[in-house]
């Protein structure tokens, strides 16, 4: 049908705020529940710099439109860093002269979901540039994966320190990744907007399994009309790091008794506070191995991880504290040699003989 053909190609070519015309990629690089985002075809001074994040139609709210104006107005101090970018909003994008959505800074070459490094052994389908992250390697993965943490921390105390924004849904899906330690924090269209302690703009999204004890136990962030702080965030953020370093959810636990209609899901033992090495760890059934690495860590990290869980909202380290404190433990294990894998027998591919092999007769 040429009219549909039609459509979609005019759907390619949108107008930033300056009526500049912007030419997108046909697919898109990523898509969600909301919109979809684009690499630049042209102009060439936007190209491999920055992306175009197009909402769906449904979602081409008014007050969405506000909100990304806001946001274009109202940046955090930095947005970009030679280790770190933030996808923030810089312009508006208009499609047949209505708002239609953004464009923000394109992630780093070759990043990927951090979820790849969250659980406890590293893809097969990985490169060798990603093998520092293997916890077979010891220090030298858990000082890689400190700079990870440093380098996370730092747009995230960027963002608090506006007075302004709070994340909400800061989760392993939202941050993207190099092989080489440099971050993009995503998704920032869904991150709650206060001004002068007032609602500004409500967050759009949460996710249970990294939700503080408080969302279940006292509704907090149920109210669209009441604002979280950054205690939230900064209870996601110790959870995000646990999981980094250990390969587990920090309330990944079985407990010994559950009430009627409870059951051992992560939110449960969140609202529960069922952190093993908290203040409820005897109440716990079965604690998972991954777990013991935590005694690995030093000590003081040990307790900001402790504060964090504790249940105590203003005790929970910000991501400043974080950062900090991790970049001192960076400097100290200087640099770190990288060990050699022996790999396992079974691991070992089948060598082909070395052996000369005799000519076989010709029939």
């Amino acid at each position: 049908n040429f009219n549909t053909w039609n459509y979609f190609i005019t759907l390619m070519i949108v107008y930033n705020s300056k009526r500049e015309k912007i030419i997108l990629d046909d697919e898109a690089l990523s898509s969600g529940g909301e919109g979809a985002v684009y690499k630049i075809k042209s102009p060439s001074s936007y190209s491999n710099i920055y992306c175009v994040k197009i909402y769906y139609d449904k979602k081409r709210t008014e007050d969405r439109r506000k909100k990304i104006e806001f946001m274009v107005k109202n940046p955090p101090k930095m947005i970009e860093r030679n280790g770190s970018k933030i996808g923030w909003p810089i312009d508006i994008i208009r499609l047949n002269g209505n708002f239609a959505g953004f464009i923000m800074p394109l992630a780093f070459p070759d990043s990927k979901k951090l979820t790849i490094l969250t659980g406890l052994s590293l893809s097969k389908r990985l490169d060798s540039s990603w093998q520092k992250y293997d916890r077979k390697l010891g220090k030298y993965s858990l000082v890689s994966r400190m700079k990870l943490i440093n380098n996370i921390s730092i747009p995230i105390f960027l963002l608090h320190d506006t007075g302004m924004y709070v994340l909400q849904d800061f989760k392993p899906d939202n941050v993207l990744i190099t092989h080489n330690g440099m971050i993009t924090l995503c998704d920032m269209d869904s991150i709650q907007i206060t001004s002068e302690n007032k609602m500004s703009f409500p967050g759009t999204a949460a996710t249970m399994e990294y939700a503080p004890p408080e969302y279940t136990n006292l509704n907090v962030g149920k109210s669209e009309n009441v604002p979280v702080d950054t205690s939230w965030d900064n209870f996601t953020i110790a959870v995000v790091f646990y999981q980094l370093l250990f390969g587990i959810h920090p309330f990944a636990v079985t407990p010994k008794k559950l009430k009627d209609g409870e059951s051992n899901e992560l939110s449960t033992n969140i609202a529960l506070n069922l952190f093993p090495f908290g203040p409820n760890a005897s109440k716990l059934a079965v604690i998972p191995k991954p777990h013991n690495n935590f005694k690995v860590i030093p000590e003081e990290m040990q307790s900001f991880f402790i504060k964090a869980f504790s249940g105590v909202v203003s005790s929970r380290p910000n991501a400043r504290d974080w950062g900090q404190l991790i970049h001192k433990y960076i400097s100290e294990a200087g640099d770190v040699k990288k060990p050699e894998i022996k790999p396992n027998p079974s691991e070992i591919p089948n060598q082909p003989s070395t052996s000369v092999q005799p000519k076989q007769k010709k029939p």
